[in-house]
């Protein structure tokens, strides 16, 4: 489809669906920097099932060009007459291109192949920065916003050196890592169906007794099935005593990996757990060669203290251009 982008560019778009191989995709999504989670080939295979959904990978060529991935879910019944397609995060762009004119020309293809109509529900949240400039233009290529959420998220770039990394703590964030550094604690990264029962179990309560949201525990326990059998999933459990007081769960995607899910008790928060938790996460991520680390989603609503606690590490924010349908 030819489209006129942002800057009045023309450019010849066109979505391949799935012609990569396995090894393929891995390799074209390896060498994208910030690589989320919901785009992963991993991901979608432990979700999909779970909501009846089809997953769906796309190269994208400009001008007959490799340009970038996507991962589409799909969901249907009445023989398609009720339909679902769903882009989270995405696309995802390779070097030279992800730019506003490449976004929207995009933007219109998906318009093209899955217009708006009666008993269709889209769901395109770009992985984008926007603006209100940036909205007008996804209106016009037939997207209009939904809601004025915005998803907002952390990034540690790991390629740093561990002094960087270090410096770039909050003055309250190092000094509560220096506590749980003098503390008794001991920290196990086995993943056994022990360890990853015992966490779900424990963030469950947590999560409950908190009041805060988060994943829910039958897909955390997919994942965890799907990344431990890919050896992609670091979970960390810490000790005092030899009860467990804290943990964290992290998925690796390409050269990206995201703090997943975590949970401390009153013992755990005593001595600053979650802080070498964390800490000796991002340099466990860093020996092992990946590039970026997503702290999750943040909100100055029903998680405000988690907003706080991520910012600490110093971690460099990203606000995304919002939902679109």
């Amino acid at each position: 489809m030819r489209v006129y982008g942002y800057y009045y560019a023309i450019m010849q778009v066109t979505i391949k669906w799935n012609i990569l191989s396995l090894g393929e995709w891995s390799s074209y999504f390896s060498n994208i920097r910030r690589s989320n989670l919901l785009q992963d080939y991993s991901y979608a295979k432990a979700v999909a099932p779970l909501y009846g959904q089809r997953p769906k990978w796309g190269l994208i060529q400009i001008d007959g060009k490799p340009a970038g991935l996507c991962q589409v879910m799909e969901a249907s019944v009445l023989w398609g007459a009720v339909h679902a397609v769903m882009l989270d995060r995405g696309p995802l762009w390779f070097d030279g291109y992800g730019d506003q004119d490449h976004i929207l020309a995009f933007a219109a293809e998906m318009q093209r192949l899955y217009p708006r109509r009666l008993g269709r529900k889209r769901r395109f949240l770009p992985e984008c920065a926007g603006s209100d400039v940036f909205t007008q233009a996804m209106s016009e290529a037939g997207w209009a916003r939904q809601g004025d959420d915005l998803y907002k998220t952390l990034w540690i770039d790991v390629t740093q050196d561990q002094e960087a990394l270090r410096a770039a703590l909050r003055k309250s964030w190092r000094q509560s890592l220096v506590k749980a550094e003098k503390s008794a604690m001991s920290i196990s990264w086995d993943v056994t169906p022990e360890l990853v029962g015992l966490n779900l179990k424990r963030y469950e309560m947590d999560k409950i007794d908190k009041g805060y949201s988060g994943p829910d525990v039958k897909v955390l326990r997919s994942l965890c099935s799907v990344y431990a059998a890919e050896k992609k999933i670091l979970l960390a459990t810490a000790f005092l005593d030899k009860k467990p007081i804290a943990g964290i769960l992290i998925l690796c995607h390409g050269s990206s990996a995201t703090y997943q899910m975590g949970w401390s008790d009153q013992k755990g928060r005593h001595v600053c757990a979650h802080h070498r938790l964390l800490w000796e996460a991002t340099l466990k991520l860093k020996a092992t060669g990946f590039s970026d680390f997503d702290l999750g989603g943040i909100n100055d609503t029903d998680a405000k203290t988690v907003k706080t606690f991520k910012s600490g590490m110093g971690a460099q924010a990203a606000q995304l251009a919002g939902m679109y349908g």
